[in-house]
C-alpha cells in the first residue's frame, strides 16, 4: 500500500515538473518572439498596439507570395568575374535617414551605382529613401525584415524573415524583389541555405570586409579598402557609419584611377563565369 502511494506521488511530481517545464518553454518563446526576433519601431507603444503593428509589418508580409522566385537558388556569391575590372559597393543595414541622402549625393556626383541591402522594417519606416535609391539607379536587395542573425533564428522563422523583407521592398517600389539576399553578419547555416534554395535566392557574401562599423579611423578604413580591392570584388560597407561617408569620394576616385568600373550586384553576377571560385579575403588583423 505504501509502495503504491509513493508511486502515485512520484507520478504527480513528474507531471508537475513536465507542466512547469512546458510553461517555461512557452514563456521563453513568447519573450523571444516579442523582443529578439520581433523588435518594434515603437518601443513606448502599449504591447497590444505593438503586436497589431507587427502583425501588419511582419506576419502579413511574410505570408505574401514571394515574387522573386527563380529557377536556381541557394548559391553563395563572394566574387564577380575575376578577369573583369569591375567592383561592387554594397551598403548594409539601412536605410538610415541621416546618412542615406549623403551617400546618394556622393554616388550621384561620381556616376556610381551601388547595391543597398535593406532591413524590411527600416525600409517601411523610410519608404521615400528606398524609392530614392531605386530612382537613382541603385539596386535594393534583401537583408531580412528585422536584421535577424540567422544562426539564432528558429528554422521555422528563417523563411518568413526573408519573405517579409521581399514583400516590403515590393510594396514600396512596386517592383518585384530581386533574387539576392545577404544574411546579417554573414551568418549562414544549412537550414538557411535550404530556405534560400526554395526561395530562389543567391546568398551574397563579400570579398572585402573592412569592418567600417568599428570606427577605426578614416585612414585605416581607406587603407584596408584599397589594399583588398580586386577585380570582381564585393565591398561590404554600412550606410550609418560617418567615416565611411567621409572616405567614400576618395575611395571612388582612387579605384576609378586604377581602372575599376562600379557595378551593382546583379550586374556583377551577370558577368560571372561558371569557374568563379568563392574565395573570401576579408581583412584579418595580424599580431605584431
Amino acid at each position: 500500500m505504501i509502495h503504491t502511494h509513493y508511486k502515485s506521488v512520484r507520478r504527480k511530481r513528474s507531471a508537475l515538473t513536465l507542466a512547469a517545464l512546458a510553461a517555461v518553454c512557452v514563456g521563453c518563446l513568447h519573450v523571444y518572439r516579442a523582443t529578439v526576433h520581433r523588435p518594434s519601431r515603437y518601443p513606448m507603444m502599449p504591447l497590444v498596439e505593438q503586436e497589431r503593428d507587427l502583425e501588419t509589418d511582419f506576419d502579413v508580409l511574410a505570408r505574401t507570395p514571394n515574387l522573386a522566385r527563380a529557377t536556381l537558388g541557394g548559391e553563395k556569391m563572394y566574387w564577380g568575374a575575376r578577369d573583369h575590372k569591375t567592383i561592387a559597393l554594397t551598403f548594409d543595414d539601412g536605410p538610415h535617414p541621416k546618412m542615406v541622402g549623403r551617400i546618394l549625393a556622393i554616388l550621384g556626383r561620381n556616376h556610381v551605382r551601388a547595391t543597398f541591402f535593406v532591413v524590411g522594417q527600416s525600409a517601411l519606416a523610410h519608404p521615400d529613401l528606398v524609392r530614392a535609391e531605386v530612382a537613382a539607379g541603385h539596386q535594393v536587395s534583401n537583408h531580412t525584415f528585422h536584421h535577424a542573425r540567422m544562426n539564432m533564428v528558429l528554422p521555422s522563422l528563417a523563411e518568413p524573415e526573408i519573405a517579409a523583407c521581399d514583400a516590403a521592398i515590393s510594396r514600396i517600389t512596386h517592383r518585384r524583389a530581386d533574387a539576392y539576399f545577404r544574411p546579417p553578419g554573414g551568418e549562414v547555416n544549412p537550414n538557411l541555405m535550404d530556405v534560400c534554395r526554395r526561395l530562389g535566392k543567391t546568398v551574397v557574401m563579400y570579398s572585402d570586409d573592412p569592418q567600417d562599423f568599428k570606427n577605426l579611423g578614416e585612414d585605416v578604413l581607406l587603407q584596408r579598402l584599397l589594399a583588398n580591392a580586386k577585380p570582381g570584388g564585393i565591398i561590404l560597407l554600412h550606410d550609418n557609419v560617418k567615416q565611411t561617408i567621409h572616405i567614400l569620394p576618395t575611395l571612388i576616385a582612387s579605384l576609378k584611377a586604377r581602372g575599376y568600373t562600379f557595378v551593382t550586384i546583379s550586374q556583377l553576377d551577370a558577368a560571372r563565369k561558371p569557374s568563379t571560385a568563392p574565395v573570401r579575403t576579408a581583412f584579418v588583423e595580424r599580431a605584431s
